[in-house]
């Protein structure tokens, strides 16, 4: 079951915010680029939804304030990667590719992988639906002997279905029914969700 995103009322946030997800990052490594991925949903539309991820070193990142106007109650399979050439305040829902964060991940380069990473959630709007947050994983991409070779490293978390499959590197998948995650693969990591 996906896990709730509180309504927190109208204004754009800055974490620590609404919800947080976990996201242990067992392996070591220095950080260089860094994607986020997520899936979520509210309806009538994601507009009201924001989320921010802290590094393990206290460092905070906006990803998505607010953003797709007023259309779609979705975000599907949404890469936030510096890389990418649009921003995502000018996406659209369902999001379906790769966008640019409201603030550059590459503020976390330089820091140590290891640890606890959050995401926090939170649902600007103050009318009664709630959002919902489905997945989310982050993939770093690290050193080849991080993983034995493979060059990746992914922690996944929040929704109790789906998995995280990069290109390279490792994966964790997400399970239970609490909201909370876990990965089993090599030199990847899990996550757990707590509310406040």
């Amino acid at each position: 079951q996906p896990v709730v995103i509180p309504r927190q009322g109208t204004g754009r946030g800055r974490a620590p915010m609404g919800r947080t997800v976990g996201l242990t990052v067992e392996a070591d490594f220095v950080v260089q680029q860094l994607t986020v991925v997520l899936n979520a949903w509210r309806a009538p539309s994601v507009s009201s939804l924001q989320f921010s991820l802290m590094s393990p070193a206290g460092t905070i990142v906006d990803l998505f304030l607010n953003a797709g106007g007023n259309d779609g109650a979705s975000i599907v399979n949404l890469r936030l990667t510096d890389a990418a050439q649009t921003p995502v305040e000018l996406g659209v829902s369902p999001f379906n590719d790769e966008f640019r964060p409201e603030d550059e991940l590459s503020t976390f380069a330089g820091e140590s992988s290891v640890g606890e990473w959050k995401l926090y959630a939170r649902d600007s709007s103050d009318d009664p639906t709630d959002g919902l947050l489905r997945y989310v994983a982050l993939r770093f991409d690290c050193p080849d002997d991080v993983t034995s070779g493979s060059g990746g490293e992914t922690a996944t978390g929040s929704a109790p279905t789906g998995t995280s499959t990069p290109a390279t590197g490792s994966t964790g998948s997400a399970g239970g029914s609490t909201g909370s995650a876990g990965g089993s693969s090599t030199g990847s990591a899990g996550g757990s969700s707590t509310g406040s």
